[in-house]
């Protein structure tokens, strides 16, 4: 409705132009005549289409930070000593070298504990007391997080006691993951008895 609407009101304007120019004084030559009703129109084309309320929009990209989740392996088996050190400073000095450093100032950056469960974590507290290690647990943990990571950075001795197989869960989250190796290749003696 509102289309024929305009269209009549556009039919009428532009009759109107175009009778007022008809006769004019003072009288002006044909041609001026048409060069004045050219520009009548014009100017009511333009009016009727700001009218008709178009705009412009940008739909520019803007650029955001990439979101990392670095997952720590906090279970007693990085609490120990074997032929690469300490491996708590180890962790300790990862998380705070240059190559993290850039990291975090680059990207959004969350850090979460693994043990025999997921929970977000300081940085700067650690605590490696935690009786099981569930790596494919943490790494399925991260699809379900809101906005999901773009990266997740594991950094553990690679030792999974409990849950879902880390090589089956990183399959299934279908996203990048960086690993860090923490320790000696050949797998610490259980002492306990």
């Amino acid at each position: 409705p509102y289309a024929v609407i305009w269209l009549i009101l556009v039919a009428a304007v532009t009759f109107l132009a175009y009778r007022s120019y008809l006769s004019t004084i003072p009288p002006v030559s044909d041609r001026r005549r048409h060069l004045l009703l050219g520009l009548r129109l014009t100017t009511l084309g333009v009016l009727a289409i700001v009218a008709l309320g178009p705009r412009i929009e940008w739909h520019g990209i803007k650029k955001r930070p990439l979101r990392v989740s670095v997952l720590v392996d906090q279970s007693e088996s990085m609490s120990f000593t074997d032929s690469h050190g300490q491996r708590p400073e180890t962790v300790r000095n990862i998380l705070g070298g240059p190559g993290m450093e850039r990291v975090r100032s680059d990207s959004d950056v969350e850090f979460y504990g693994i043990g025999a469960s997921v929970t977000r974590i300081d940085p700067d507290v650690l605590s490696f007391i935690s009786p099981g290690t569930a790596i494919g647990e943490a790494i399925l943990e991260q699809r379900r997080t809101v906005p999901p990571p773009d990266l997740v950075v594991l950094i553990s001795d690679g030792v999974n006691t409990t849950g879902t197989d880390p090589v089956r869960a990183a399959s299934e989250v279908d996203l990048p993951i960086w690993t860090i190796g923490v320790g000696a290749d050949s797998p610490q003696k259980d002492l306990r008895i």
